[in-house]
């Protein structure tokens, strides 16, 4: 079992997004924050794991139709390839 270096806190956001907006990729922001604007549950769990859109079938209708926005703040000191490393651990 490998510890991480960084952890998110606590602290995060999850909103409905905008169903008649563009999708916007996960991304990685300044300080070590995590932001999914826009996306549906398929795409967070697809870039959570490092999935390929192929490899994740099956699960409730909404998955491809509901929007969310995601923010999740993460340890300041945290470069982006730490927190993209994070995150494909979970």
């Amino acid at each position: 079992m490998h510890l991480l270096s960084i952890r998110f806190s606590e602290v995060a956001s999850v909103k409905h997004g905008n169903p008649d907006s563009r999708l916007l990729r996960p991304m990685i922001t300044p300080g070590g924050n995590s932001r999914a604007g826009n996306v549906t549950l398929r795409t967070l769990i697809e870039e959570a794991y490092g999935m390929k859109p192929f490899q994740l079938t099956g699960g409730p209708c909404w998955i491809d139709r509901d929007r969310f926005e995601v923010l999740a703040k993460g340890d300041k000191s945290a470069s982006p390839d730490q927190v993209r490393r994070t995150q494909t651990r979970y």
